[in-house]
């Protein structure tokens, strides 16, 4: 259930949206088919290679489900019922792509909406795609034997790099070393940026850091997100060789500090997010697959010593 400040936060953002349905929808679904090609497998009537007039026409529909929602937050059920029946007896997608679908929603926001894209609107926005996802999927029939399970908040973000496990092309380290030119100097500010959004839009990864100001801008924040920076552009210079380069940083996590895996991909997410908010002209898709993929490897690195 979203409170008054939430909704508030979702309204404001659709009105920044509204209207331009179809060329948001076209980059969404651009965006989930590159760095999820998987997710093509239900939408075959557009081809292997869909046009613009074809993710536009699509992509519009999806965002104008998407405002059904916003205009109706207090009763999503009501509001999206007759999609729920269609995804439930018609079209049966699997669950899993509704997260991947939640986070290229997230960085599509990011991209366009830049600086008004605040940690508190990432929060609220990730709550209600959640919830919208929920209500589209609660309509199946679930088997304590299926494979498929109903989307929560968790499984948002648990399932985002499944596909990105994948060894680093050629041209993914090329695309990864770019980027990271493009962050220089601000590696410290966008890992602190990444751990603030962390930490309100998934409140348990606190749990990791009791004895810190979470705070704004708190200086203990500010130096996290300095280690954070610091690791990533290590293990960017040594791109073909991260288990080399991040061993240190294993052995910390698989021996003292015991992480929860499933952090580090809520964290890589709020990275991509900080990512495309920072520099939304050289975010395309292609490098918003090669990233996803880079730190995913960071991540399986990381825990790689975990028993």
């Amino acid at each position: 259930m979203l409170n008054a400040q939430e909704r508030a936060h979702v309204a404001q953002v659709w009105d920044l949206i509204a209207g331009h349905e179809a060329p948001f929808g076209a980059e969404l679904l651009l965006r989930l088919f590159t760095v999820y090609p998987s997710t093509k497998t239900y939408f075959k009537h557009l081809g292997v290679f869909p046009d613009e007039v074809h993710l536009q026409s699509h992509g519009k529909r999806l965002l104008e489900a998407v405002g059904v929602a916003v205009q109706h937050m207090d009763n999503l059920r009501w509001a999206l019922s007759p999609l729920a029946d269609l995804h439930a007896h018609v079209l049966r997608v699997d669950p899993s792509n509704f997260p991947l679908l939640i986070q290229c929603f997230q960085v599509v926001l990011a991209s366009h909406l830049q600086g008004e894209y605040t940690v508190e609107m990432q929060a609220a926005w990730d709550k209600f795609l959640t919830g919208v996802a929920v209500v589209l999927t609660e309509k199946y029939r679930w088997h304590k034997s299926s494979a498929h399970s109903p989307p929560t908040t968790l499984l948002v973000l648990t399932q985002t790099q499944k596909e990105s496990t994948m060894v680093l092309s050629p041209s993914d380290k090329s695309n990864v070393k770019a980027a990271w030119d493009k962050v220089g100097g601000h590696a410290a500010e966008y890992g602190a940026e990444a751990l603030e959004r962390m930490f309100l839009s998934f409140p348990t990864t606190k749990t990791y850091f009791p004895h810190f100001d979470l705070s704004h801008g708190s200086a203990q924040i500010k130096g996290h997100g300095k280690k954070v920076g610091e690791a990533l552009t290590k293990a960017v210079g040594s791109i073909d060789d991260l288990a080399g380069a991040l061993s240190a940083l294993s052995d910390l996590h698989a021996h003292k500090l015991r992480v929860d895996p499933v952090n580090f991909k809520l964290l890589s997410h709020c990275l991509l997010v900080t990512l495309a908010s920072h520099n939304p002209a050289e975010f395309t898709p292609a490098i918003h697959a090669s990233l996803d993929k880079f730190l995913a490897s960071v991540s399986t690195v990381l825990t790689s010593k975990y028993r």
